[in-house]
């Protein structure tokens, strides 16, 4: 054990802190190491103690963000599920947050629990912009047509947030919309983009 922390303190890994204790050098290094060791515990952990343990406290926020990274179908048997369905519980923005630091092959289920949410129009393009993933860019297409033009100037920014191109065709139909303010959000969104195609 000496000769790991000695190995670990030569590659800067940890250092030395007040009072001779040893401490990560960075946060980012400690959250990750945290991650996998609740990937681990994760099969054996409860709903309940999952939710108030983890999910409940904002310090286990970017631990869990990380383990959700980690997590795979095959080896973990739809745990990405389960985690997102009980952060949802808890606070809506944290499972939206959650559903978008899945793997991308995962993220259409995922994005699609934070899609069922049953909440008003404004909250929902919130709730998925949250997720910054691809996987909601057709639900935030058909808010675009919404009857409510600030519920159609709210999903041409969220577009325009995910910066992908799979958003493109959608907010360059918008550049032909009668409303100038639409037209000026989509521009702003094509900007942020930054490709040659956008």
């Amino acid at each position: 054990a000496e000769k790991w922390l000695d190995d670990l303190l030569k590659y800067h890994l940890i250092q030395i802190g007040t009072e001779n204790q040893i401490q990560f050098r960075h946060q980012l290094l400690q959250e990750y190491y945290a991650a996998e060791r609740l990937l681990e515990e994760l099969p054996r952990l409860s709903d309940d103690e999952l939710q108030w343990e983890y999910l409940n406290y904002l310090k286990w926020t970017e631990t869990v963000a990380l383990m959700m990274q980690l997590l795979d179908v095959e080896t973990q048997n739809f745990a990405y599920l389960r985690l997102v369905k009980l952060a949802l519980e808890i606070d809506w923005q944290l499972g939206a947050r959650l559903a978008g630091e899945v793997k991308v092959e995962l993220q259409q289920d995922t994005v699609g629990l934070v899609d069922s949410l049953e909440v008003a129009p404004l909250l929902k393009i919130r709730l998925l912009r949250q997720t910054k993933s691809e996987a909601v860019i057709l639900s935030l297409i058909k808010f675009l047509e919404h009857e409510d033009s600030f519920v159609r100037y709210i999903a041409a920014y969220a577009l325009g947030e995910i910066k992908s191109e799979t958003t493109i065709p959608g907010l360059i139909k918008l550049l032909e919309n009668k409303d100038s303010f639409l037209r000026k959000i989509a521009a702003n969104s094509l900007e942020k983009i930054k490709t040659e195609t956008a």
